[in-house]
């Protein structure tokens, strides 16, 4: 993962994908030790998309 991609919330972990997942926010800062942890941007709690990728209409 690289600094400003955004990070989807899927079935409970943190992903890239955004396919069926929810949108949280961008990454700000990525630690590569063993408790890898990251650092959002910004939360940005976003549209739900579907697994075709588009928006989860309400």
């Amino acid at each position: 993962p690289k600094v400003g991609d955004y990070v989807f919330l899927k079935a409970g972990k943190l992903v890239k994908d955004g396919k069926g997942a929810t949108q949280v926010g961008r990454i700000k800062d990525v630690s590569l030790e063993q408790s890898s942890k990251v650092v959002l941007l910004d939360v940005n709690i976003g549209p739900e998309y579907e697994n075709s990728g588009s928006r989860k209409l309400a």
